[in-house]
Formats: C-alpha cells, sequence, structure tokens
C-alpha cells in the first residue's frame, strides 16, 4: 500500500478498489509428512534416514507363505549364499553401510540405489473374491547409474513386477542377482 503523492500529484493514500480482484482459489491442506517428520519415520533401525516411502500396500512375503531367496552370480558362478527375503517387506540395495540391506559395494553404485518391495495388490476375481496377490518388484531410487532387468534399463521412480528367475544389475556392476522361490530351488536339487 503507498501513501503520499506520486511524481504527477496524484493522491497514493487512496485504497485500490478490491470489488474487481479475481478470488484467489483456497490453499488445500497437506497431510503428507514435514521433511523432519519423514526422516523420522524413514529411518531404520540403525537410525538412518532411507529415501524411501514404502507403498500402502507392501507386505512381508512369508507372511503369505512365500519363501524366497536372492542369488548373487558374477558370470556362471554364485558367488555368495543366497540371502532370505521373508520377513521384511522391503529391501534396499546400495553402498551406504548404514542404510542399505544388501551392500553392493560397487562405484558405480549409488548409496541408495534401489529396493526390492514386496506388495499384496489384492485382486478380485470374476465370482467376487479378493486374492492375495503378493509379488516383488524393482524401483530404482533415482540413481546416478540406473538398474537393469534383464538386460534393459529400468525407469527410476516406478515400480517393476519381478517375474521367476529376472537378473537384475545395478549400474556397471558385472554382478547378478536374482530372485527364487526356495521351493523350486529345493527341487532342482
Amino acid at each position: 500500500m503507498l501513501f503520499g503523492v506520486d511524481a504527477n500529484g496524484n493522491n497514493l493514500n487512496a485504497f485500490p478498489e478490491t470489488e474487481n480482484l479475481p478470488e484467489l482459489p483456497k490453499a488445500k491442506p497437506t497431510f503428507e509428512l514435514s521433511s523432519l517428520l519423514r526422516q523420522e519415520a524413514n529411518a531404520n533401525e540403525r537410525g538412518t534416514f532411507i529415501d524411501y516411502d514404502e507403498p500402502e500396500d507392501k507386505c512381508a512375503p512369508e507372511r503369505y507363505g512365500l519363501r524366497l531367496r536372492l542369488y548373487t552370480f558374477k558370470g556362471d558362478e554364485e558367488i555368495e549364499k543366497p540371502i532370505s527375503l521373508a520377513n521384511k517387506s522391503r529391501y534396499i540395495f546400495g553402498r551406504d553401510r548404514d542404510a542399505v540391506d544388501i551392500l553392493t559395494d560397487h562405484p558405480s553404485c549409488s548409496k541408495q540405489h534401489a529396493v526390492l518391495q514386496f506388495r499384496n495388490q489384492r485382486k478380485t476375481d470374476v465370482y467376487g473374491e479378493t486374492k492375495d496377490d503378493v509379488a516383488g518388484y524393482l524401483y530404482d531410487n533415482g540413481s546416478t547409474n540406473k538398474t537393469k532387468l534383464n538386460g534393459k534399463v529400468i525407469e527410476a521412480k516406478k515400480y517393476y513386477r519381478l517375474k521367476g528367475s529376472d537378473c537384475v544389475q545395478f549400474g556397471s556392476s558385472t554382478r547378478e542377482y536374482v530372485v527364487m522361490d526356495e521351493s523350486l530351488a529345493d527341487k532342482k536339487k
């Protein structure tokens, strides 16, 4: 609001007309967590901030009878013991030892490179019955050097459903990660 007289001698004390001004839309309330609350809510058991928000339909696979393992290969050789993927709804891959569940230890991998998220996307069949559809989904967490699924680069911040023997690679690492059902692995022996 201006007061006084301008260079032409016009009185600046007058209030402008407010009747003809357009009405601004009211701001809608947001119920998302503020950055500090999000940091606290997304801290892991070691107190490290995890830069990833789990979806509403998250689930632990063991609750639905799934027994899954993660196998690590370099070429045709299995280079690590299989890791059980049963009791958590998500597993984070990357270089940050305090934040990740599965360490990738390759310079081309980001600190929190990607996430293996288990989700239950309940489906209703033709008879109206709701059935559980639990599966693992790969999610690139905005990594610098990308994530590959079966040799193809996937889009960041998007979920990709994993199938039986899909092969996952992070950055330019030559390690390949494969999620398999333990019951299928036991039958091969």
